[in-house]
């Protein structure tokens, strides 16, 4: 099964961001591993708050994966 990295923002009301890219990643019959960027408060109209996570914490969550997993595949944003 190959490994597909997302590196993206989550969506509290899962339109958009990493969990939009969960359903279209299993959809394809892979393994879904994420680093999340930022989260947000949004609606189908509106973003009312983006709260981004710092560099050191991208860094770590990027490391961990890679020393745990082959990764085939990423998608940003």
């Amino acid at each position: 099964m190959r490994t597909i990295l997302s590196i993206a923002g989550s969506d509290c009301c899962a339109n958009a961001g990493i969990q939009q890219d969960i359903k279209t990643i299993i959809k394809f019959n892979c393994q879904f591993v994420n680093v999340i960027t930022a989260v947000t408060s949004q609606d189908n109209n509106h973003v009312t708050h983006i709260h981004s996570i710092p560099d050191r914490h991208i860094t770590a969550q990027l490391n961990t994966i890679a020393a745990n997993k082959i990764i085939h595949a990423v998608k940003i944003g």
